[in-house]
């Protein structure tokens, strides 16, 4: 029987730690390396994230190509708390704390090379580093559950960040040294990056939001009759399927790029926002 898969907001909320004598930057913001999650181990919300399905979006050209290279790979002090889709697929800059210079994966582990942003919460966080504490990190993505054996797998991931929180779902998403400075420097990055590795990335706007997994998009096409009754009257790709006006409409366009823009009904709006999970 094919498992039953519904698209989420996912926020993921002592290891050993070791400390070196370290430098910082000319802001004097200190370097630092963690673990950011573990991977196929059932977490304290009770789900499971696997290396072939955390992959793909990890190794994107969207973060690695792009949002890391330019220093736009930030993290929010602690999830935002309104749930809305379109407040929750945006990091806010003015509450960034921690900006994320390699993100990688190592075995069942992925783990990040950061600092604090240059702000008041990232003030507070290069603080935190400097009198010896461990920040701990949180996932925030996009994804669908899907009930495989009695346990819930995370598929379809797209990372939006990873968020400074007080207590991970992940036990072993903490700090874990101190760095002299990240193996590859934003400015570097930026500077030797050829052309070829920018084709195809992109970034996401405040008021667009991309629908990247089929589950997702089969839900809206079944529970709102508007854009089921577009998508059986026109040949529309789904692929190039998304939510705009902050998640308030659905823009899609067929093989011929015709554009089509439908209202989502308020009660589909709101299964979606009591599906949230924390």
């Amino acid at each position: 029987m094919n498992p039953k898969s519904v698209g989420y907001i996912l926020t993921e909320n002592t290891v050993n730690s070791e400390t070196q004598i370290i430098g910082d930057d000319k802001h004097g913001r200190l370097f630092a390396e963690g673990i950011m999650q573990d991977l196929d181990v059932v977490n304290r919300n009770q789900r499971i994230y696997a290396p072939e399905d955390m992959d793909p979006d990890l190794n994107s050209p969207r973060i690695q190509q792009e949002l890391i290279p330019t220093g736009n790979m930030k993290g929010e002090a602690n999830h935002p708390l309104d749930k809305s889709l379109a407040r929750q697929q945006v990091v806010d800059l003015e509450r960034s704390a921690v900006v994320y210079h390699k993100l990688w994966r190592e075995c069942n582990i992925i783990k990040g090379q950061f600092c604090g942003t240059n702000n008041n919460f990232g003030d507070y966080f290069n603080k935190d580093l400097a009198s010896g504490y461990k920040p701990s990190f949180s996932l925030r993505a996009l994804g669908s559950i899907e009930n495989i054996g009695g346990k819930a797998y995370v598929k379809n991931i797209r990372i939006i960040t990873y968020d400074w929180v007080i207590l991970p779902s992940h036990k072993v998403a903490y700090t874990q040294k101190l760095i002299d400075k990240p193996d590859t420097m934003v400015g570097n990055m930026v500077s030797t990056m050829p052309d070829s590795m920018r084709e195809g990335a992109s970034l996401l706007t405040e008021s667009t939001i991309p629908i990247l997994t089929s589950q997702f998009l089969d839900f809206v096409k079944t529970e709102s009759a508007d854009i089921k009754s577009v998508l059986e009257n026109f040949d529309l790709s789904y692929a190039s399927a998304q939510l705009i006006n902050e998640g308030a409409s659905v823009a899609m366009t067929d093989s011929l790029g015709t554009t089509f823009v439908v209202n989502i009904e308020d009660h589909i709006k709101r299964q979606f926002m009591d599906s949230f999970v924390d």
